[in-house]
């Protein structure tokens, strides 16, 4: 599959283009030995062009790779890079061949989900140390010993480690990002259940310090809506208050919080809605017990009461 290796301190000379300085820097770039099929195994789609074919490896044959869209975009903009060439290593002399582009293919989150593509060309190439894609029907964890014994049968001197599924490779580079999510979300949960608990604390002391005041209102004529009403509003007013004061301070840490985020905006609308709906939700249910309460009282017993 694909072998890759970084190669900072290599210059690219575009055909047609004035030369760079070698005081400029080079973009950063990823190039990559593949063979033929690679593409298809890994379901990388084309973009435009061909991908590479078996008579690309020939002894002699001309020097073409596939590159990334990130790539023609960054050296190509609003130009069909199929056909362009270009030189690319330490010194792009004259007498260095050049390297037609053949095809596109989409980009891939080579480093992290979380990071943006980088330009990355792929030339055809066989070399020492390679990955090997193998697509499977069924569960791939059974094709361990297979695959295995194919590898060995091809050359017995070279061991076959490192044996995983795409799923395992791809729980590696988000775990980290994983197990933050999953602390994140747990710190929400037990805030939100704090928060509950502490608004029907609240709310059900108020109407037990306020229990002779309800019973004179309602002695002198204020109906089980009137309480219920005065008893909530009580209560979702300091809600209220913390969500407004919540969505400025979340507002102010968005540029942080992007950090946690991938593919989703510090700033989304929805989250920005959904949120104070759930937690006025739930706070108005936690209210909502004592205020009930709060109605059905008897005036005359409440009046009575020490």
């Amino acid at each position: 599959d694909f072998f890759i290796h970084r190669q900072p301190d290599y210059r690219i000379a575009l055909e047609g283009r004035p030369p760079r300085r070698p005081d400029d820097p080079a973009p950063p770039r990823t190039e990559d030995q593949v063979v033929p099929g690679d593409f298809e195994a890994m379901r990388i789609p084309l973009v435009r062009g061909r991908l590479l074919q078996e008579s690309d490896l020939a002894q002699g044959a001309p020097q073409v790779v596939v590159i990334n869209e990130e790539m023609a975009q960054r050296f190509w903009p609003g130009e069909d890079p199929v056909g362009k060439r270009f030189k690319h290593g330490l010194d792009p002399g004259p007498d260095m061949p050049w390297k037609t582009v053949v095809g596109v293919v989409a980009d891939m989150r080579r480093q992290r989900l979380d990071e943006p593509g980088i330009p990355c060309m792929f030339q055809p190439g066989i070399v020492s140390q390679m990955d090997i894609a193998v697509r499977a029907i069924g569960d791939p964890a059974a094709l361990r010993e297979p695959i295995r014994t194919a590898l060995r049968a091809l050359d017995p001197g070279v061991p076959p480690y490192g044996i995983v599924t795409a799923e395992q490779r791809l729980g590696r580079t988000v775990a980290l990002r994983r197990l933050q999510t999953v602390l994140i979300a747990a710190l929400a949960a037990v805030a939100l259940i704090l928060a509950v608990i502490g608004a029907y604390g609240v709310i059900h002391q108020s109407v037990s310090a306020r229990t002779k005041e309800i019973g004179i209102r309602m002695a002198l004529g204020a109906n089980a809506p009137t309480v219920l009403r005065m008893v909530l509003g009580a209560g979702l007013t300091p809600t209220i208050a913390g969500l407004l004061l919540g969505l400025l301070a979340s507002l102010a840490l968005s540029r942080a919080m992007s950090f946690f985020l991938y593919q989703t905006s510090a700033l989304d609308p929805l989250i920005y809605a959904a949120v104070p709906v759930l937690l006025l939700t739930v706070t108005t249910v936690a209210c909502l017990i004592p205020a009930r309460r709060a109605a059905r009282l008897d005036p005359m017993a409440a009046l009575r009461r020490q």
